[in-house]
């Protein structure tokens, strides 16, 4: 009894039947193989299984979030708020292994594709959102707050104009200030002013009070403040009459200040001031800087000054200033260049060794160009790990012979100048050189090997390979358990012969490559028959067809002997076997034709029986 190649002793056998214990078997294939012998002969069969080991997968722990798009919405028909929510879920395989809480009660929702859908309507107040998934691994949770607030707890806008107090009002000056209380407002966002019908944006909103400083013309003008809110619409109007008073009729005057044109700077930006004059509000300025406006600036028309800070691009800027009133429009610019200082911080590129290669070599040469810097001392070289001022620098370019260890290697080269830095790293790999398998055959040693004997032990040696790496086949069947020997590097396998044909195969497979080798053993029992002889008789001259030049043939005659039938004769002409030949099983005499070709040919005829094999040959010249 052998079980993957190791004996077993621990059996029973009664009555022609054997019983014994499966041992723990190995993943993949098992060999169990019973031989029986006695004085009449030998017996042997076997038995494959293949064991699949069954791996139990671990379930993930389920996880389960919100997503932050959810929205609470008022209905105004129910004067609720209706809040949608959605939440992703993994770990479960269905909706049974959720729940869905609002303010601890169950409410219904959807699940489908990994994801749960909330639609529930909610009264004014805070309210709270759970959502949780189970499985055999876990449980997950997670929740959301949110408020409703509905119309009809907000109050509406309320709009009161403090400045001026009475409408109608009179000014005597095209600029007047304006003082309204705006209540039920938190963002100036919510505020439109108007002055004669056309929307006014120069104005704060701070402490719920708009503070503006607007510009109207001669005679009756009007001024509205409107206020949006949830709860509703606020405004408040009043009219402010321009009587006598201040002379607009001059054109504005803008005279820049700083920078002067043509001004140079290394500066990233500049304070660019201008007075600009006959101008009573920032509406009627406009400040362009390379051809895109520009509304971050101040403009005080109390006392015609004009200030920005702005941001330099590099090499040209042009800053233009236009300005309007009823008598006219002016505008006045000037040019200022950024001068740029070009920075030249190193610069390394790695040409050898390639990144990610692979190599045998002991010693490797790293080499890299590195521009804009003037000393070795600003280049520091690290090698697996370890600083090393044993490299080359000359023509900008580092050199250095890296004594490489087997496994992962990496150069790292820095380098910095008063401009900056560059770093750039490079890895590979050395390899042990390893020599290709080989194969060597001890027994049996020639092929085809012609035995009596039933049993044999195939024995080969086999270097440069492991026994994984190696794979042993018996008529084209991968035999796992042979016997293998680290020291000596043989394989062993004590083999039960077959009658006729025996074919052995060894592959063995390394880094270098795969090696193959084959032998056959013909196993003849003992027989009272005697072993078949071949003679060729004769071969006839060659002889042309004068309709088909260059093509000759020969007839051969050969006497055979130990034989029944064709099925136990082999006919090769040049090594090529044939089938078109005559056989008298009376006679024992083969005939037949050869198709000859240009110099040598060479005929084989093989016969066979159960006693042995015998072959005779006979070379013909055309």
């Amino acid at each position: 009894m052998r079980f993957n190649g190791q004996s077993i002793y621990d059996f029973e056998y009664s009555s022609g039947e054997v019983r014994f214990y499966a041992y723990p078997l190995m993943r993949g294939q098992n060999i169990f193989r019973v031989e029986a012998s006695n004085p009449s002969g030998q017996a042997a069969e076997e038995l494959i299984i293949n064991f699949e080991e069954k791996v139990i997968e671990q379930v993930p722990a389920p996880r389960i979030n919100f997503l932050t798009n959810h929205s609470i919405k008022e209905n105004s028909k129910t004067k609720q708020c209706e809040w949608s929510a959605e939440a992703t879920v993994s770990g479960v395989t269905g909706k049974d292994q959720i729940d869905v809480r609002l303010n601890g009660q169950p409410v219904p929702f959807s699940y489908t594709q990994g994801k749960i859908y909330v639609l529930v309507n909610v009264s004014e107040g805070t309210h709270e959102l759970y959502a949780s998934a189970i499985n055999q691994s876990g449980r997950a949770e997670d929740r959301i707050s949110g408020r409703c607030v509905t119309t009809s707890s907000i109050p509406k806008p309320l709009v009161t104009f403090v400045t001026p107090a009475v409408s109608p009002s009179s000014t005597q000056t095209s600029l007047t200030s304006i003082l309204v209380d705006v209540r039920n407002i938190s963002n100036s966002r919510d505020i439109k002013l108007l002055v004669n019908g056309k929307p006014q944006y120069d104005f704060t909103f701070v402490n719920e009070q708009l503070k503006a400083n607007i510009l109207v013309n001669d005679g009756a003008n009007s001024v509205e403040v409107i206020a949006t809110n949830q709860g509703g619409i606020g405004n408040a109007s009043v009219q402010i009459t321009k009587v006598g008073g201040i002379n607009l009729a001059r054109k504005p005057i803008i005279e820049i200040q700083t920078p002067s044109n043509g001004h140079k700077t290394r500066e990233s930006s500049i304070e660019v001031k201008a007075s600009i004059r006959n101008v009573t509000h920032k509406d009627n300025v406009e400040f362009w800087v390379n051809g895109s406006r520009n509304n971050n600036f101040q403009f005080n028309p109390a006392t015609s000054s004009m200030n920005a800070v702005v941001s330099l691009a590099n090499g040209q800027n042009v800053f233009l200033i236009k300005a309007k009133n009823a008598a006219g429009q002016a505008e006045n610019s000037v040019q200022v260049t950024k001068e740029v200082i070009q920075k030249r911080p190193p610069i390394i590129s790695i040409s050898k060794p390639a990144d990610g290669m692979s190599t045998e070599e002991k010693v490797v040469t790293l080499v890299a160009k590195i521009d804009n810097i003037s000393s070795k001392s600003q280049i520091h070289l690290v090698i697996n790990g370890a600083p090393t001022s044993d490299f080359q620098w000359a023509d900008n370019t580092l050199t250095c012979n890296i004594l490489t260890i087997v496994g992962s290697n990496t150069a790292q080269i820095n380098a910095t100048n008063d401009d900056g830095s560059d770093q750039k790293n490079v890895r590979f790999t050395v390899t042990k050189s390893v020599a290709a398998p080989i194969i060597n055959f001890e027994n049996p040693k020639i092929s085809p090997q012609i035995t009596r004997e039933s049993s044999m032990k195939v024995v080969a040696e086999i270097l440069n390979v492991e026994r994984k790496d190696i794979v042993f086949y018996i008529d084209g069947r991968v035999t796992p358990n042979f016997e293998w020997n680290d020291q000596t590097k043989r394989l062993s396998y004590q083999v039960m012969l077959n009658k006729g044909e025996n074919n052995f195969k060894i592959d063995a497979s390394n880094s270098a490559g795969t090696r193959s080798e084959k032998r056959q053993v013909k196993y003849f029992a003992v027989q009272v028959v005697p072993p078949p002889t071949v003679s060729i008789e004769s071969i006839s001259v060659p002889t042309e067809n004068p309709f088909e030049p260059g093509v000759a043939r020969s007839t051969y005659v050969a006497k055979i002997t130990g034989i029944s039938s064709s099925a136990n004769l082999k006919v090769l002409i040049n090594n090529v076997p044939v089938t078109d030949f005559n056989y008298n099983s009376t006679t024992g005499m083969v005939s037949g034709v050869m198709n000859l070709i240009k110099g040598i040919n060479k005929l084989r005829i093989e016969a066979t029986n159960s006693s042995g094999f015998h072959y005779a040959e006979k070379e013909l010249a055309y």
